[in-house]
């Protein structure tokens, strides 16, 4: 089973602001949580994770991005989620069904267990809260080590969930935890100010790191000879507000800045509830917890006074990730990236006990991989346990992702790393000061292959199977010089030190892997389907892993996942069998708008010479006159009755299968392609509506643009024009993607203006005919699609459709900027029969809506060949009438009434 869920990889993590996603794509925000069939695909279930509406006095409406934190827990079977009005949910995992519903805020405001007085560890409960989260994103902790929580409980049990509360953006954070059965809180909330304090960690003026926050949970077992029964251990630390760190082509970003020195290890022990302790006769206790006891607050420290410059440094606090050893209960590691991007900052050996860290280390960039500009991302791979050795000693699997912005669109890469588990439990036998390049190299080290070049290999994504001792990684074909054939595709290696991995890296030797021969399909993502690209497999995920092989979804840019199985012996003698077991459009559950297309081909020769693929279309449109459609029937009816028999004619018209496309065109009105756009993936698909929704083609658009249109059709567009001026048998497209604030124009600095990015496609094939990205004057408030008369080439920053753009600031601009569009805009202008071409405007806050007429200019220079000169207007009072909707009629629709008027003014 695989469980996707809309909010961030790790519920932990401290957010870096709220995004308000209702103004981006005006959804509200995304709360779904599914479950798919690994190996079918099939949705198994899917639940809403958000309440439907808010209650809250302090919620403005508007929706955080995430707008919900999700939680699984394998020793539950359970999914958790936190939303952003403070509701803990429970979901099981097999079937998607409610398990518990619990508002966290009324358990700690009075509406349940009273206000006000004191928590178990000594800090005053705030009375009132605005709201649970202060209008920040939602985080949950959960426990990041494996095996058994606690050996007397049943089924070893798990540690509680912890849900973060603030009484308003940018204060003290508090948490509650929750018993994993039910939800039910556990004591009062646990103050992070207070902790700090308890610990002697005081506020950092050097870096303005004055709120304190909740940063992450370990698990300890009670089988652990320093700690007593069942144990947590939580990690506070102080934040500073949001910092600007690099970015790419130059930008900066906000980021939440946290340091190691101003951190604190918390340990609290938990108490079964009283009335619900008892023994099954199997010796398993089967308990809830009713309260907790701080134990224990000790600082971060470091013993080795080399590693200073670790502690020191800055950190971005929503990278911070826990490193559990697998053999060890109290020991751990941290990793996180610095404000800089340049560097990864590491403490090795943490004994939660005592808050001490036995080494640290800034590994720079350069020594990560050479193409990086910017380190974006650090997961810690669920299988940790990679080939064990002697002495059960194992290797932690890590992947880090940086960026590679010499692109036109930055490529995320990542790398694959091993981190010793000795480096964690290390009793010395390791040396850890940063001056010991060789000694370092066994710690933590990059795995890649060990011919030359390999070190240079650039991967979208990466996995590994450790049981198996495959890696497989996804990038595409760069060898491959034509765009149209280029597609992403799946690599497999395998490491080459088969059951000695973590002695080789204990040696100082590195850890290499080689190419595995394989079999079957390892197409991610065909060119028909935007694989030409690099950089489009954002993720892959292992969902299975086994001495066999493995099972991983690998999840592109605009939603489309696909399913693989890889096959193969532990040996590495044979072949890895690969198989493609599922893919799916995730864009199809998210259609803003759709488009509707005959697909009529070719049924006769191109006779000028000119190129036929070029130029399919237009004679397509040709052969739509009356008498080449009598023609081509006759034909078909020719070969119906004489043509290999009337039952097989039959059978293929039935199938309309691809190979006889001229059978498709004769049954016209259904074999149609529907192009639907997913404004909030930023995808469009084609969908072949007599193959039951086959996806014929699909396309990614520009993934920073605020919002997409179609555009189709001209001013003269009938439905049932066959001229090409916007009918279901017209397929020259174009998209625009309106990016608020772009960098992508070529002579111009866009650092604060708005950029328009237009593509130019047949809509049948998914063929781009020509794109560019075009500076804005201001944002768009109307789109005018314009189409020529008269069909002519396709030529380099041309398209036949032509749209007029409205501004807000009264100006008026052409797409494309072209001799040949503003042609088809004169013809508009000064078409027989109508007095020009209008368009409109609308301030909603004033409630004017302005009617103006499209005019050419005199400017000398042709910089601005069109205005906009006002005709009318009309207010509407805002005082009395609030404007919900503006909607424009289709071009040549016919409005049939579902009613008719008789002779006695009945209906």
């Amino acid at each position: 089973m695989w469980i996707t869920s809309e909010s961030n990889e790790y519920p932990a993590a401290v957010s870096d602001g709220h995004i308000d996603h209702a103004g981006t794509h005006g959804n509200g925000g995304s709360c779904s949580i599914a479950a798919r069939n690994a190996t079918s695909g099939e949705v198994l279930w899917r639940v809403d994770a958000c309440s439907s509406s808010s209650r809250r006095s302090g919620n403005t409406g508007k929706g955080i991005l995430p707008r919900h934190a999700t939680l699984f827990l394998s020793g539950t079977n359970t999914v958790y989620s936190y939303d952003d009005n403070g509701i803990l949910r429970g979901w099981n995992g097999e079937n998607g069904s409610l398990l518990f519903d619990v508002d966290v805020l009324s358990s700690i405001t009075g509406e349940n267990n009273g206000a006000g007085g004191e928590s178990d560890d000594g800090s005053s409960v705030i009375g009132s809260f605005t709201s649970a989260l202060g209008g920040e994103s939602p985080r949950l902790l959960g426990e990041s080590l494996g095996g058994k929580f606690d050996k007397n409980l049943k089924e070893g049990g798990s540690a509680p969930i912890g849900a973060i509360l603030t009484s308003k953006s940018g204060q003290d954070e508090n948490l509650i935890l929750h018993n994993p059965q039910n939800g039910t809180p556990i004591g009062k909330p646990l103050s992070a100010k207070t902790l700090l304090g308890k610990a002697k960690v005081s506020a950092s003026k050097k870096f303005k790191l004055e709120r304190a926050r909740f940063l992450d949970m370990a698990t300890s077992s009670s089988s652990s000879p320093d700690w007593k029964g069942s144990s947590i251990a939580i990690l506070v630390g102080w934040s500073g507000v949001q910092n600007d760190v690099p970015s790419v082509k130059g930008e900066k970003i906000s980021k939440t800045i946290g340091s190691y020195s101003n951190m604190a290890w918390i340990h609290v022990q938990l108490t079964p509830s009283s009335n619900e302790i008892g023994n099954n006769g199997n010796n398993d206790i089967d308990v809830s917890y009713g309260n907790y006891q701080v134990i224990n607050a000790s600082p971060l420290k470091i013993t080795d006074s080399t590693s200073s410059s670790v502690t020191s440094t800055p950190l971005i606090l929503s990278s911070l990730r826990i490193v559990p050893s697998i053999t060890s209960f109290s020991n751990l590691a941290l990793l996180a990236i610095a404000p800089s991007t340049y560097e990864v900052a590491m403490i090795t050996h943490i004994d939660i006990t005592s808050g001490k860290g036995m080494g640290g280390k800034l590994w720079q960039m350069d020594g990560l991989h050479p193409y990086w500009r910017f380190i974006s991302s650090i997961h810690i791979m669920d299988h940790a346990t990679s080939t064990e050795t002697s002495g059960s000693q194992t290797n932690h699997i890590i992947k880090i992702a940086g960026i590679d912005d010499r692109y036109p669109t930055p490529r995320r890469i990542e790398s694959l790393f091993l981190l010793s588990d000795r480096a964690i439990i290390n009793s010395g036998e390791i040396p850890l000061d940063s001056s010991y390049a060789k000694e370092n190299k066994k710690i933590f080290h990059r795995v890649y292959g060990s011919s030359k070049g390999d070190e240079e290999a650039l991967y979208d994504a990466l996995t590994t199977c450790p049981s198996a001792g495959l890696v497989v990684t996804a990038s595409v074909e760069e060898d491959i010089t034509d765009l149209t054939k280029k597609e992403t595709m799946a690599s497999i290696f395998r490491f080459n030190e088969e059951t000695n991995v973590a002695t080789t890296l204990l040696s100082g030797k590195r850890v290499t892997w080689s190419n595995q021969a394989k079999e079957g399909d390892v197409t991610i993502i065909p060119s028909s389907r935007g694989g030409t690209e690099g950089g489009l497999v954002e993720y892959s995920h292992l969902v299975d892993c086994d001495e066999k092989g493995m099972t991983l979804v690998f999840v592109s840019r605009g939603g489309m996942t696909v399913g693989f199985r890889f096959d193969g012996s532990s040996d590495g003698d044979s072949a890895v069998v690969t198989t493609k077991l599922w893919n799916s459009e995730e864009a199809l559950g998210s259609v803003s708008s759709a488009v509707f297309l005959d697909e009529t081909h070719v049924i006769e020769d191109v006779s000028d010479g000119t190129n036929q693929s070029e130029d399919e279309e237009e004679v397509a449109l040709r052969n739509l006159q009356f008498s080449n459609r009598i023609q081509a029937q006759m034909i078909s009816l020719k070969n119906f009755f004489f043509g290999g028999g009337m039952l097989s004619s039959l059978a293929s018209m039935a199938l309309l299968s691809d190979e006889k496309k001229a059978e498709r065109d004769i049954a016209f009105g259904f074999a149609k392609v529907s192009v639907m756009l997913s404004d909030a993936m930023h995808r469009i698909i084609a969908l072949d509506t007599a193959k039951k929704g086959r996806v014929v083609w699909s396309m990614n658009l520009h993934p920073e643009a605020s919002w997409h249109k179609i555009v189709r059709g001209g001013q003269f567009m009938s439905l049932s024009d066959p001229h090409g001026n916007g009918g279901v048998h017209d397929h020259e497209m174009m998209t625009l993607s309106y990016l608020p604030f772009s960098s992508g124009v070529a002579g111009k600095s866009l650092e604060s203006t708005a950029a328009m990015q237009w593509k130019c496609f047949d809509g049948t094939s998914g063929r781009v005919f020509s794109e560019k990205i075009v500076p804005m004057p201001s944002e768009v408030t109307q789109i005018v699609p314009l189409r020529s008369s008269i069909h002519h080439s396709h030529d380099a920053n041309e398209c036949r459709q032509v749209v007029v753009l409205v501004h807000a600031d009264n100006s008026v601009s052409v797409v494309p900027d072209t001799a040949r569009s503003h042609s088809v805009v004169d013809e508009a202008i000064s078409a027989t029969g109508r007095n020009g071409l209008f368009v409109h405007t609308l301030n909603r806050q004033s409630g004017e809506f302005r009617a103006l007429r499209v005019a050419r200019t005199t400017a000398i220079d042709g910089s601005h060949p069109f205005e906009l000169v006002t005709v009318g207007t009309t207010i509407f009072d805002p005082n009395q009438e609030s404007i919900i909707d503006v909607s424009y009629p289709q071009r040549g629709e016919v409005i049939q009434s579902p009613s008719t008027v008789l002779g006695d003014d009945a209906l």
